[in-house]
């Protein structure tokens, strides 16, 4: 899935793949962070720092698209 975030003012499309997703989920079943703490997020699961918000912000939809 694609998805536009805005950062510093600028619109990014940024895709997020089921891949993605999983890696995202995996930090978060873990409970190894406070899944807000975006900079903990990205160096556990490897994900860019807009990747993971694209996913916070579509979470439900990609939910149902990749469980």
């Amino acid at each position: 899935m694609t998805y536009t975030i805005q950062n510093n003012g600028e619109l990014n499309m940024i895709k997020v793949s089921q891949a993605d997703f999983n890696d995202y989920k995996e930090v978060q079943e873990s409970g190894v962070c406070n899944m807000f703490d975006i900079t903990t997020v990205s160096n556990q699961s490897g994900l860019d720092k807009d990747t993971i918000k694209a996913i916070m912000r579509n979470y439900d939809e990609l939910l149902k698209i990749y469980n």
